[in-house]
């Protein structure tokens, strides 16, 4: 069984969530626009930071455009629906460019020389849950941003 960040926090988050996704692996019915959002505002932040800020507000923005497309034409396709709150996708893409210009301007002169710079590795022990005194002969070892 594969370990890692993500599926030990679907499981702590939802049991039932990580039992549908990992073991029975099923999708959902639908994507949630939030979480595509939110997904599309990353991408668009790492473009900025590995541009060193070459790209500006404008650059991230287009960045972020591009992976919503790419998001949008992909639930087409695939006849998933792409599930909205209360924004309409054009309010989204408005919040969108004033987060992006916010972003670079608060953080153009912060732009880190690697993204090990805002990356913190760690380390932690898996203990036996039967054993608890004794570790296992393995490490959980990652990155967190």
């Amino acid at each position: 069984m594969q370990i890692s960040v993500s599926r030990l926090r679907s499981y702590s988050l939802c049991p039932q969530k990580y039992y549908f996704h990992y073991v029975a692996n099923e999708e959902p019915e639908f994507q949630s626009v939030n979480l595509e959002f939110g997904s599309a505002m990353h991408h668009a932040i790492s473009e900025f930071h590995q541009s060193q800020n070459h790209i500006g507000s404008n650059g991230m923005y287009a960045e972020f455009l591009k992976y919503w497309k790419a998001v949008v034409a992909d639930c087409e396709s695939t006849q998933k629906e792409l599930r909205y709150g209360k924004d309409t996708e054009q309010d989204l893409l408005n919040k969108a460019y004033h987060l992006c210009v916010a972003y670079v301007s608060q953080y153009q002169s912060l732009v880190p020389a690697s993204p090990d710079d805002v990356e913190v590795k760690f380390e932690v022990p898996l203990y036996d849950p039967i054993q608890l005194w004794g570790s296992l002969e393995h490490t959980l070892i990652g990155r967190i941003d």
